[in-house]
């Protein structure tokens, strides 16, 4: 019985030695993205387009144009739009503003685009790339910390908006639109780590709300000191009641 053991054994030996030296699974490759040469964008369409950061835009037949750039080179941010349907989204837009570039979005979008897939590619990790979800930790200091900030600066530039000579009921939205937003930029992250990757959606749609309604508030800002607009922090707009 116990050569029969002993046998057993040593039959069973080189069985695990060829288990254990089977070559390991080479890591998928990431997918090829196509990539268009600038030399076979349309035309008018090239001078937009930033040497090194973003190009978004859209519109239709039926919608209205809209443009966003973001210039790693120049470190700006443009945004613009157009209430005109039927409008190329290359021209001349209704609403232009450029702004610097902000250090939190140099932030973003080294880490992510306004696509959904980089968003839950950065907070759910990516094989392809090698890289790992987002820790609690790491996103609790990174909350920790934009919250603190971004608090105090959507403050102020609220409160600042209170002395524009807009109607109250303007700056209600205004206002409540800001803080809904940045509550939901910081939000977003956390939603699509331990919740579901659709919330990404949501992530983009509030940075992308957010830092439209502060560049909106600071052109106003900008607007009422530069035509010296009347104070209007204590009395209402000459339109409120209407």
């Amino acid at each position: 019985m116990t050569r029969l053991l002993v046998a057993l054994v040593v039959a069973t030996l080189p069985l695990g030695a060829c288990a254990e030296s089977r070559p390991a699974p080479k890591p998928t490759a990431p997918a090829a993205r196509p990539l268009t040469a600038r030399s076979k964008l349309p035309a008018n369409v090239v001078p937009l387009v930033p040497q090194h950061g973003i190009y978004a835009a859209g519109g239709g037949l039926t919608s209205t144009p809209w443009r966003v750039v973001v210039d790693d080179d120049a470190n700006t941010l443009f945004a613009g739009a157009s209430k005109t349907a039927n409008a190329p989204s290359f021209g001349k837009l209704e609403k232009e503003q450029t702004q610097p570039l902000s250090p939190r979005n140099k932030d973003y979008f080294a880490k992510m685009t306004l696509n959904p897939a980089s968003v839950v590619a950065y907070y759910l990790g990516n094989e392809a790339t090698f890289t790992q979800p987002r820790s609690y930790q790491g996103l609790l200091e990174i909350t920790h910390f934009h919250l603190f900030a971004m608090g105090i600066l959507v403050l102020t530039m609220t409160h600042l908006l209170l002395f524009v000579p807009i109607a109250n009921r303007h700056k209600a939205w205004i206002v409540s639109i800001a803080f809904t937003t940045a509550l939901a930029d910081e939000a977003s992250g956390w939603l699509v780590r331990f919740v579901s990757p659709a919330f990404a959606y949501l992530k983009v749609t509030a940075f992308v709300g957010l830092e439209a309604v502060l560049a909106f508030m600071v052109g106003a800002v900008l607007w009422a000191i530069w035509t010296a607009q009347p104070n209007d922090y204590r009395s209402s707009a000459p339109d409120d009641d209407e």
